[in-house]
């Protein structure tokens, strides 16, 4: 399997290059990242972007999947060496054939609009699938820190060039430095979405996955260590 990892600016490469260094030893990563030359075992993909975007990971992601044309699993990097990531890497999961892996499903679509309505992000996620004209609003939200991709012959390009077209978009309103407000909180006691965009924008990455699987009826499923799901 390849496996896939965002690392931008001088802080976070120092704190993970390490780490992504050891595991790439044995395994095939592709880090995006604007420091190269860090990165020794691993493949890397230079990350040129003034602003910093969330977003990419998922691009590169889903470009490793149409390139390699085999299964793709992105992870955040301070996941690594941490019990749920160490299971994907030694291949204790269990993952079918055209199906998309998180790590979490946010089942949004247990849920009646109007509850959904009470987080702002969610109001923005659903206003663009409204825009997009889908035949739904409502769609299941994958958890963006390891979601693990299946190269599908008939669908994975489709997929990448859907995300692409949204792309600016998605940065627009999930903008840097964009105030919310309302729930949930976080540890703060702020809406959890100013954790993210003080740093970058396209965050809530994760939904614009989601509704392009939910559109072109591609299954989504938690991972699995063998019989359970991993937590």
């Amino acid at each position: 399997m390849i496996y896939s990892t965002l690392c931008v600016g001088k802080n976070w490469v120092n704190k993970h290059k390490d780490s992504v260094e050891k595991i790439s030893k044995n395994n095939k990563i592709f880090v995006t990242t604007d420091d190269p030359g860090s990165f020794i075992n691993a493949n890397t993909i230079e990350y040129t972007r003034e602003e910093f975007s969330y977003y990419e990971k998922i691009i590169n992601l889903l470009k490793l999947c149409v390139e390699h044309k085999q299964r793709v699993t992105h992870f955040d990097v301070d996941l690594i060496n941490t019990p749920k990531f160490d299971m994907v890497l030694e291949n204790r999961c269990t993952f079918s054939d055209n199906t998309i892996y998180s790590n979490r499903i946010f089942k949004n679509e247990n849920f009646e609009e109007h509850i959904l309505r009470k987080n702002p992000a969610t109001v923005v996620f659903m206003n663009i699938i409204r825009q997009l004209k889908c035949d739904f609003i409502i769609c299941n939200y994958l958890h963006e820190n390891i979601i693990s991709v299946p190269y599908m012959k008939d669908t994975s390009e489709l997929l990448l060039n859907s995300v692409l077209s949204i792309q600016s978009l998605w940065e627009n309103l999930f903008c840097k430095d964009r105030v919310w407000i309302g729930k949930p909180h976080n540890d703060d006691g702020v809406q959890e979405c100013n954790k993210w965009s003080k740093n970058g924008c396209g965050y809530a990455e994760g939904g614009s996955l989601s509704l392009y699987a939910k559109k072109y009826n591609i299954p989504i499923e938690r991972i699995k260590l063998h019989d359970k799901y991993i937590m």
